[in-house]
């Protein structure tokens, strides 16, 4: 019996003691009262597996996204651009062609409408100057095409 253990023992060291290894581009060891803790940053090695099903990238780090395929047609459609962004008082939007009854609505993250309006000309500013530093969605909205959003952040 212990002939048994010591070699299930020796044959499960391996693998219990394998962890990803590669070189990335950047890292280091924070130490703080606590503990501490390393990291790294970047990652050049991956590998691409495709299936029946779909595809993934194995790597060491992967970043999570969502796409939109439809927003670069809704922009497109808006012909819109905002500055500045980030904005510390007030922020100019301007469109290039305004859609039929278009209207602005400006929401904090949590979903609370702040300010409204209509776009009656192609720059329209908006004072945000009251509120706190933060993200925030600029959403146009017209019966004509689709509705478009944009992210605020105030300093």
């Amino acid at each position: 019996m212990k002939h048994f253990l010591l070699i299930a023992s020796c044959c499960a060291l391996p693998l219990l003691s394998y962890s990803q290894q590669n070189a990335v581009p950047s890292g280091g060891t924070a130490t703080g009262s606590n503990g501490s803790v390393t990291y790294s940053i970047g990652q050049i090695d991956y590998s691409n597996a495709s299936g029946t099903d779909g595809n993934t990238n194995e790597g060491l780090q992967q970043p999570f996204e969502f796409f939109d395929p439809d927003a670069s047609i809704t922009e497109i459609n808006w012909g819109v651009s905002l500055f500045p962004n980030p904005a510390e008082d007030q922020v100019e939007l301007h469109l290039d062609n305004i859609p039929n009854e278009a209207h602005y609505f400006f929401y904090d993250l949590n979903g609370k409408l702040l300010l409204s309006g209509p776009i009656l000309n192609n720059e329209t500013l908006l004072d945000v100057s009251s509120y706190a530093a933060g993200n925030y969605l600029l959403e146009m909205r017209s019966p004509t095409i689709p509705t478009s959003t944009i992210q605020i952040i105030k300093h």
